[in-house]
């Protein structure tokens, strides 16, 4: 796998997995964190990178599934998106993060996610 997908609004899920896989990548999805996490544990080998919406329905959000990722994979490179600015306020900078703004075109998604493939640490 090369990308782990969380988004839990099935159409903005479904044409990122298409962006993506149409760019070459190897896609998981999951609508939840705990999807994700479930997933990403059962993968022989964990994702190169995590794409995650911040504002996730449910339990986890996007920043606290971030953070349990790195706790578990430490190398695997994220991209958090969101709609609204105000939602990365105060987040460190990290070289292993890409924080992209909705709309965003696909160039610019598998761009931020070749990347980061580029830092993973496997």
């Amino acid at each position: 796998m090369d990308v782990l997908l969380v988004e839990d609004e099935p159409l903005i899920r479904e044409t990122l997995v298409e962006d993506l896989t149409g760019a070459g990548l190897d896609v998981t999805e999951a609508p939840d964190a705990e999807t994700a996490l479930g997933a990403a544990g059962e993968a022989p080998q964990p994702p190169y990178v995590l794409v995650t919406d911040v504002n996730l329905g449910g339990g986890m959000d996007g920043f606290a599934l971030v953070e349990e990722v790195r706790r578990r994979w430490p190398g695997v490179g994220v991209v958090v998106i969101t709609g609204k600015p105000s939602n990365l306020g105060g987040r460190r900078h990290d070289p292993r993060e890409i924080c992209l703004l909705k709309p965003f075109g696909t160039p610019r998604l598998a761009a931020a996610v070749h990347e980061l493939m580029g830092w993973s640490r496997r």
